[in-house]
């Protein structure tokens, strides 16, 4: 990416962007997540920011979805993707 793009986006890093998405898609959104970062070039700083932020996704997801704590390989598969603990 570059250096100018990146900067320019590091800038504004502060504000947030409000995106209305339902729960379902959220949970497709942290599915293809966990598959871009199988991908073995894919180690970078971002790729442990999108971890947080996965974790952090994953949090809300629980607790609108209390009944996914019992779902242990869901919950054992984040674990191993993300670093994700409950």
């Amino acid at each position: 990416m570059d250096d100018e793009i990146v900067a320019a986006i590091q800038k504004r890093g502060g504000e947030k962007i409000d995106i209305k998405v339902n729960v379902f898609e959220v949970f497709c959104i942290i599915g293809n997540i966990e598959l871009a970062l199988r991908h073995p070039k894919n180690n970078g700083y971002s790729s442990e920011i999108t971890k947080l932020i996965c974790c952090r996704y994953i949090r809300e997801l629980i607790k609108m979805c209390p009944e996914l704590k019992e779902e242990k390989k869901v919950i054992n598969m984040w674990s191993k993707s993300f670093g994700f603990k409950y």
